[in-house]
Order: C-alpha cells, then structure tokens, then sequence
C-alpha cells in the first residue's frame, strides 16, 4: 500500500498537494485517537451513556477546533511570518501552498482576477494551484514572478551592496516570468525574464553612479536544486562559497552570530560542505580548522578571529 501511496503521489503535483492537504488536517486533528472514533462509531443502545455522550462531545469540539484552524488558514490570514530559525507551512484559499523559510513576512491578496503574494523579507517556497484565468503573483524586491500553476522558490535579501534588497528566483517545475514592478523609476529588469525548470534568477537592485548613471546586475544559470532546497531538509549547502558569505547565510537560522574579524578572511578563504541549520557553532568550528583561524565563543556571538 505504501508504494502504491508513493507511485500515485508522483503521477502529478497535483496528486502530490492533495496529500500533503489531507496530512496536514489529520496533524491538525491529532487529538481525535482511532480508538475515540471507532468509540464513537460503535453501535450502542437507545438509551446512551454518559460516558458516550462525553465521548461523542469530544469528538465533536475536536473536529470544529479543526475546522476552525484550516478555515482560519484558508481564508482569514493575509499576513504570515515566521521568526529566526523556524520554518512554517500555509494552505492558501486557492489551495496553494507557501513555505515560508527562517525571519520571512509576506502578505496576501487575492481578487477576482489575480492571486498576489507579497514577499517583505525572507524566503518561500510556492506550489501553485492552477487557475488559468488568475495569475498568481508574487512581488519581491521591486520585481513580479508571474505564474498560472508551478513550483518556484523567491528570496527577497538586502543587498550586499547596500541598494536595497535582492532578488533570487528559482524555478522547481512548470514555467515562471520575471518582470519589473516598478514605476517611474530605472528598472532592474530591461525585459521580462522566462524561466525553464532548474533556472535561478539573480536580479541586483540598480545603483546610482556620479558617471555613466545607474548600472544593475542580473544574472541568469542552472543552480543545483538540491542546493536550492536545502533548507527544507534542515541544510544548508555552500559550493567554494567565501567564508563571509557562509557565516552570513548561517546567521539566517540562529540568534547567536558568527563573526569573521578579519576581512581578509571573510573573502579569501573559501567554503564547501553541508552544514545544519541553527548549528553556528559547528560551522564555526569546522571553517577554523580547514584555514587555521580560531573560534572564540561569547553568550550572543561566536568569532572567527586570527590565530
């Protein structure tokens, strides 16, 4: 039964959100026992006990509890966050599902013409239902990703350059268009971007220059997906990124930072591996050792300091 499960799960997405929908109510519902529902089933003279009675009361104000979280999810929410570390699953009206990363806010709305999401910080993941005649939208970073029914992940981070945030899509399965949102200002997108499974967009902010007016940065090319969606598995992946920008990505998960002191450090040593979220201190610890640095540990920060 389980492979049958497994096989009719991958036929479509659409088989795929199905069960992960009816998962979700069952964890809702884990007060409900099999015992108490056979209980209640079980046939039982006319005149019932009291004990039934209560049974069947239960019964019934954990099934409405129930009812009234998914209703809550499905139509009330329009705002969700999430904090330092935590990770957090929605059901949308439409059935869509976001997964929303670690310190992630996004607000939705929804009309009868368009499904629009709206990403203020952090990371999600969407799986998209299909509804051909309302694009789902979702606005991050002064740029739209437009969708009918897909898969794709948006972070919206600040900038390391400091112009504001930027923007990072990549597309799991289906197909997606990148398009600028603003108005009356200098685009971050010259045109429209279409994405093709396994593309990662990477869209820089523009930043103004005294000479030559502003300039931008995008780029287009096959991130690893795995890598991608690592952080659904608890991971975080670096392929020879610099010890600076690790430390940064680490520091999404934990409220305890790393600190490179040394800026020579922070961009010429270099990190590969896979390391769990929340774990600073291993990371810490094992960048030390492969370039000769030293950990020095405090209540609300750990440095990588100079031997």
């Amino acid at each position: 039964m389980e492979q049958e499960c497994l096989l009719w799960q991958r036929r479509s997405s659409a088989h795929r959100l199905a069960f992960e929908r009816c998962t979700d109510v069952w964890q809702g519902a884990a007060g409900v026992t099999l015992s108490t529902y056979a209980a209640a089933l079980e046939p039982r003279p006319a005149r019932l006990s009291a004990g039934f009675a209560l049974r069947v009361a239960s019964l019934g104000a954990v099934l409405a509890a129930t009812a009234v979280l998914v209703l809550r999810l499905w139509f009330s929410a329009s705002a969700f966050e999430t904090g330092i570390g935590e990770q957090r699953v929605v059901v949308l009206s439409d059935g869509s599902r976001v997964s929303l990363n670690t310190s992630t806010r996004l607000r939705v709305n929804f009309s009868g013409s368009q499904r629009s999401v709206q990403i203020l910080d952090g990371e999600a993941l969407f799986e998209v239902a299909r509804d051909a005649h309302r694009p789902f939208v979702v606005q991050a970073a002064n740029s739209e990703v437009v969708a009918t029914g897909t898969e794709f992940i948006v972070r919206a981070a600040p900038d390391v350059r400091g112009a504001g945030k930027a923007l990072t899509v990549t597309l799991i399965e289906g197909h997606v268009i990148v398009r600028d949102a603003q108005q009356g200002q200098t685009p971050a997108l010259a045109k429209p971007v279409a994405m093709a499974p396994g593309d990662r967009l990477q869209v820089q902010q523009p930043v103004s220059h005294a000479a030559g007016g502003p300039s931008r940065q995008v780029r287009l090319d096959r991130s690893g997906l795995e890598a991608a969606l690592a952080w659904k598995r608890g991971e975080v992946v670096f392929d020879d990124v610099s010890l600076g920008d690790a430390a940064a990505e680490m520091n999404r998960y934990s409220a305890v930072p790393i600190i490179v002191a040394n800026r020579a450090a922070q961009r010429g040593s270099k990190v590969s591996g896979v390391f769990r979220v929340g774990d600073n201190l291993g990371f810490a610890r094992a960048a030390a050792r492969l370039h000769g640095l030293r950990v020095v540990e405090a209540p609300d920060r750990i440095d990588i300091v100079l031997p």
